[in-house]
């Protein structure tokens, strides 16, 4: 499990990144980009918390498959990676 700042998108897409290639058992360099996978910046316009003075009704769970590992995002700031 990788935790990431939900208010930083390019932490979100960083989480994604480093917890798929743990599991992967390879280099963050060589994967496949994440946005052949997910479009980053729709996803992280879920997953960022809303505006102030608009409270979030729960949490946001994402999850869709990437180098064929079940990828979960969450939206307080943990992404999950199992085979």
């Amino acid at each position: 499990m990788v935790e990431f700042d939900p208010g930083d998108p390019e932490s979100i897409v960083a989480g994604i990144v480093d917890a798929v290639s743990a599991v992967a058992e390879i280099d963050p360099v060589e994967m496949e980009p994440l946005y052949r996978t997910v479009d980053p910046d729709a996803l992280s316009g879920v997953l960022r918390p809303p505006n102030a003075g608009r409270p979030r009704q729960g949490d946001i769970r994402v999850s869709f498959e990437m180098l064929g590992l079940e990828v979960t995002v969450w939206s307080y700031g943990r992404v999950h990676v199992s085979e």
